[in-house]
């Protein structure tokens, strides 16, 4: 019995509660908005059909916040909260987890912000929700605890630094972000590893836990009314302290590429290149992120069915206050070869073609790195053609993560700091219907193929022979 409940802990932590996608979890209506005494604002969307309780605490700020010295603070910071309160030792607090089928979540993933979750039934959530607030409050501080946080973020840092592909981008946010507010990553550093301590990470902590930071938000099948109650009677009693404006400027590279000979990455390299987007919000943000679902398609037909050059390709845009889209070739025996690669899907979407609606682009072509297999000749058509194909697909995409309470509350977060508006997620059908060919076509060129851009291609020694930054900047 005990494995069955950890199991189903476990699915809570993952999925933020019981997958259910109903039509209350898509409707613009059962959302109210309170305001505690000091200023905290809560947004809640009442949602029956999922009885798994959602509460999610988000603090605006990120790498604005933090400096290359304090790299990943808010993340030990965050992971101290559930390592006992005032009230709760650590072994508490599991204990009070395990037998309630509930979970604390703290997440520092993004570069602006970070949030402390709770995830309950409703019959254990007045329990849980005054360990969640005492550990908000009045975390514990325990030193033996803070050495075994620094220690598990050390083992994860080598484990990310040996893996090819994670040590490339880490090189890459590193050299384009020189500068700007996102150098100061929201994971930690080999630097600020070895500096931290527990009276630092405290001292940081307290002095940046200011309720002008803090939104609430909770989605379930909560009483509002009580819900505000212990808001009011929790963080409600933070002194009412505004936080000034966070500032990011848009990322504006200069072109430049990072050539890294990398022995542990063997036969394979691992190429990406990353550009600035548009801004969250806007319309073409709107036709970019639709027109990388119609790239992906092409990129692995050109790139992999084609060329046989890699295992997997992708483009992926990253909606951040400084925006930033990117096209990445993973595990790769051309790494020299592949900008042209990319150049040609990128050229064929720009000139206005598509594959075919019917056609598959994973079947299109087995044979991966080093070919082998003759691929099937993929057909292309003019975009407007299968434009309402993958208007559908991308639509169907976004909304498969609308299942859970979790999920939602992640959107409505998501929504508030980038758009000004909780339920501004839920207009995602009328904006992406509102794309036309002819926008899709402006945005690749004007974003993905020209501007100035910065490229990291690692690999093993012998496969970057030959290979300099000109390979990839071009003339």
């Amino acid at each position: 019995m005990r494995q069955l409940m950890l199991l189903f802990a476990a699915l809570l932590f993952l999925t933020g509660g019981i997958a259910n996608l109903s039509a209350d979890n898509l409707s613009r209506e059962g959302f109210q908005t309170a305001t505690l005494t000091n200023g905290i604002p809560v947004y809640f969307k009442a949602n029956a059909n999922n009885k798994v309780l959602a509460l999610q605490a988000f603090l605006r700020g990120g790498s604005a916040l933090l400096t290359p010295d304090t790299a990943g603070y808010e993340g030990l910071a965050l992971t101290m909260l559930t390592r006992g309160s005032a009230k709760y030792s650590f072994a508490q607090l599991k204990d009070l987890q395990w037998r309630k089928s509930s979970t604390m979540t703290a997440g520092a993933a993004s570069f602006d912000g970070a949030s402390f979750g709770l995830v309950s039934l409703p019959g254990s959530f007045d329990a849980v929700f005054d360990a969640w607030s005492d550990a908000l409050l009045h975390p514990r501080w325990d030193a033996a605890e803070f050495d075994r946080v620094v220690q598990d973020a050390k083992i994860a840092l080598q484990q990310d630094l040996q893996d090819p592909y994670g040590r490339a981008v880490r090189e890459l946010n590193k050299a384009k972000f020189a500068g700007h507010p996102y150098q100061a990553d929201f994971g930690p550093s080999v630097q600020s590893l070895a500096g931290a301590t527990l009276d630092k990470v405290k001292t940081w902590w307290e002095t940046n836990l200011k309720s002008g930071r803090i939104s609430v938000v909770a989605v379930g099948d909560f009483e509002f009314g009580d819900l505000q109650t212990k808001l009011e009677a929790s963080l409600g009693t933070l002194p009412k302290l505004s936080t000034p404006g966070v500032s990011v400027p848009k990322w504006t590279p200069q072109p430049q590429a990072l050539v890294i000979p990398f022995p542990d990455a063997g036969e394979v390299g691992y190429v990406r290149v990353d550009f600035p987007i548009p801004a969250v919000g806007t319309s073409d943000n709107d036709a970019l992120n639709l027109g990388f679902t119609v790239l992906n398609d092409i990129l692995f037909d050109i790139v992999r069915a084609k060329y046989g050059a890699c295992y997997s390709v992708w483009a992926r845009s990253y909606g951040f206050l400084a925006p930033y889209g990117s096209l990445v070739v993973y595990k790769s025996d051309q790494p020299g070869k592949v900008r042209a690669y990319l150049e040609e899907a990128v050229g064929l979407l720009a000139s206005g073609k598509a594959l075919a609606s019917q056609a598959s682009a994973s079947a299109a072509g087995k044979s991966g790195i080093g070919g082998g297999v003759e691929p099937q000749k993929a057909s292309y058509v003019d975009l407007a053609q299968v434009l309402g194909f993958y208007k559908s697909k991308f639509i169907n995409g976004f909304y498969e993560g609308q299942q859970t309470n979790g999920a939602i509350a992640g959107q409505m977060t998501s929504a508030l700091l980038y758009r000004g508006d909780v339920k501004a997620y839920l207009d995602l059908v009328d904006r992406i219907n509102k794309v036309t060919a002819a926008d899709v076509v402006r945005v690749i060129k004007q974003y993905v193929q020209q501007g100035p851009k910065t490229w990291v291609a690692l690999a093993g020694p012998e496969l970057l022979q030959g290979v300099t930054p000109q390979t990839y900047l071009g003339d």
